[in-house]
């Protein structure tokens, strides 16, 4: 019982010191895991290198700074972008029924995204009309 209370113990003090815990545990549990896990993806590095989580790392850290997200700048769509969601997607969103949809299909119906015009406006050809997709939650 003794051996095993000393045992307890040191891993305690192993796990509780910083260096100590990095020293002997963590270094080494990230060498195994580098090896198992695939490597980061480009979107995955970009974020990692990115450094911030904007206001949304006040919000979920539980004391934020209301002061700081009335200061940011409004958002506002370009006139293009206005434009896209008051013609292509009012039409497209004309030719869905929601509550069919929801109560019944439970899935988008293939007809209509089928539709050439719906594929052209949802598709993103070049890179500066991304949003277009994003939009939908296409990307």
């Amino acid at each position: 019982m003794t051996l095993l209370l000393m045992l307890l113990t040191a891993l305690v003090v192993v796990l509780c010191i910083a260096e100590t815990r990095k020293r002997f545990f963590t270094r080494h549990v990230f060498k195994v895991f580098k090896k198992i896990l695939p490597p980061l993806s480009q979107t995955e590095q970009e974020a990692m290198e990115a450094g911030s989580v904007w206001w949304d790392g006040e919000l979920f850290g539980g004391k934020p700074n209301w002061n700081t997200l009335h200061d940011y700048p409004q958002a506002r769509l370009s006139e293009e972008e206005q434009a896209f969601l008051d013609n292509q997607v009012a039409t497209l969103m004309g030719m869905l029924d929601d509550f069919d949809i929801v109560q019944n299909q439970r899935d988008l119906p293939k007809p209509g995204l089928g539709l050439p015009q719906a594929r052209r406006f949802l598709r993103a050809d070049h890179p500066e009309k991304l949003w277009r997709a994003r939009v939908f939650g296409l990307c």
